[in-house]
């Protein structure tokens, strides 16, 4: 099969069976490749990525499985390299690429290849009920499982799927486990992703609201009158942090706390305050009252500084990436 007849198959392939928007932003993204506007160019680059050569156990519905595995080789070239990341992943996959991919997925189901697919792109039919979900029962794992260790393997049915340590991380691993985001845009979304895109680089605060939408911003220095006047609805992204008296954030550094708002004002978080008045809050990973976390914020858990002004950013998940 030639260079371009793969490519086309693996297009066509991923917008019958996974999804037409994802096969179309591949397709635009190929053809304005930095600096290559002869399409025969572009396939040329993807060529050795898009073989399957040694997937040769294929027996039952092999023609379906091999494109199935050609669409998620295409899809890993695509979203893996720059210029859609910063940094090149593809050597960092076991086993090589794209023969790590290859000898991972050759004798699985083309259902789960599909599920392979699925990671890079946001569901259309995730819903808040799935992000507490898993926010309620993914604690953070262990760096053996950790997604930059199975970019090739990764589906959202993986158990346990891999949920990062810091209360940022942690979120966005919530996000992605959920469907509400991409694996692309998880890869992303680190702060290094926006590092001098604010007038204070140090203020991490910034960079990291910087990856989000702008969100409602809701004044809690004083009182929670703003916050019980419209609370974060089940499933929003909750931001806590120091902030200037217009709500922008503090330089200093990291200076906040992110969680995933649950039913009946409680939030699920790592890394919380210990001293939000209820006992036995676990910093690692808890279900929270969001109010008490809040309070201990202002009363500077993290900085001895009860002058400052204290805001909180609410987002809703489904406007984080678009679907």
């Amino acid at each position: 099969m030639t260079t371009r007849l793969k490519f086309h198959d693996a297009i066509a392939y991923i917008s019958q069976n996974v999804s037409q928007r994802l096969a179309n932003d591949i397709m635009l993204r190929v053809t304005t490749v930095v600096g290559v506007r002869d399409f025969d160019v572009a396939m040329a680059a993807l060529l050795a990525g898009m073989s399957t050569s040694g997937a040769g156990v294929f027996v039952s519905n092999g023609k379906a499985r091999r494109t199935a595995l050609r669409a998620l080789l295409l899809c890993q070239g695509v979203y893996l390299a720059p210029p859609a990341q910063a940094i090149d992943h593809l050597p960092l996959i076991d086993g090589g690429w794209p023969q790590g991919t290859v000898n991972e997925w050759k004798s699985k189901s083309e259902t789960e290849i599909k599920r392979a697919i699925a990671m890079y792109m946001a569901l259309p039919n995730a819903d808040a009920d799935a992000l507490i979900a898993a926010a309620s029962t993914m604690p953070p794992t262990n760096r053996d499982v950790s997604l930059l260790n199975r970019l090739h393997s990764i589906t959202r049915q993986d158990v346990p799927f891999p949920i990062e340590t810091t209360c940022y991380r942690a979120v966005q691993s919530w996000l992605l486990a959920s469907g509400f985001v991409s694996m692309p845009w998880f890869l992303n979304s680190g702060v290094s992703a926006v590092a001098g895109a604010q007038t204070d680089v140090n203020c991490v605060a910034a960079q990291l609201l910087a990856i989000f939408p702008a969100g409602r911003m809701v004044d809690v220095t004083a009182d929670f009158v703003l916050f019980d006047h419209a609370p974060p609805n089940p499933g929003d992204i909750v931001y806590m942090y120091r902030s200037n008296a217009n709500g922008t954030p503090k330089a200093g550094g990291q200076l906040g706390h992110w969680m995933v708002a649950g039913r009946g004002g409680l939030a699920y978080g790592c890394n919380n305050f210990t001293d939000d008045e209820a006992a036995g809050t676990n910093p690692t990973y808890a279900e929270c009252n969001l109010k008490n976390q809040i309070r201990a914020l202002r009363r500077g858990s993290i900085v001895p500084n009860v002058a400052d002004a204290h805001f909180i950013r609410i987002f809703p998940p489904g406007t984080i990436e678009a679907r």
